[in-house]
């Protein structure tokens, strides 16, 4: 199978056919498990999480890493990083509609809401790396969300023929 975009998987165990996931230059080998793998075409890397079971992840340079619970590696350029240890179920948190933020740059951030919503979304530059922590409702509208964001980070935020545009905020 070959995966372009995010997805999480529950697979249950076969020795006789293994399990895999391609993408972008490298693969994930099942081995009974469920995980997340986040890789979008046209992002310079790509994440691979390990909720429960085993992984067996090959880079495009065949470094093969053994993947146990609580893993995230992520794979740049076609490299494998060092295994990190991280709170798995964050990052499957969008199946149940939330986004967990940990110290992520708000371009991050929009960048993936404008992945679930599919509406364009222009962040300035002069903001563009400004930190956000927190807990986002997905089930909410993207403009009640942007609202929320603007309390945590001094934002403002039109809305020009469907796209959002995101600016620091004017002072007054």
């Amino acid at each position: 199978m070959y995966l372009e975009g995010e997805a999480y998987f529950e697979v249950a165990k076969d020795a006789k056919k293994p399990f895999t996931v391609q993408f972008m230059s490298s693969s994930v080998t099942v081995l009974g498990t469920s995980f997340n793998v986040n890789a979008y075409k046209g992002k310079k890397q790509s994440e691979v999480v390990l909720v429960e079971g085993s992984v067996r992840l090959s880079d495009k340079y065949q470094k093969e890493v053994l993947m146990k619970p609580d893993n995230l590696v992520v794979v740049s350029e076609g490299r494998a990083s060092r295994i990190k240890r991280v709170r798995a179920k964050d990052y499957t948190a969008w199946i149940n509609g939330l986004l967990i933020l940990h110290n992520e740059p708000l371009m991050s951030v929009f960048e993936r809401l404008n992945r679930f919503y599919d509406i364009p979304i222009v962040v300035a530059p002069a903001i563009q790396t400004e930190i956000v922590d927190g807990k986002l409702d997905l089930r909410l509208s993207l403009s009640e969300l942007v609202r929320m964001i603007s309390v945590v980070v001094p934002i403002d935020c039109q809305i020009i023929d469907g796209t959002y545009y995101i600016s620091p905020k004017r002072q007054q």
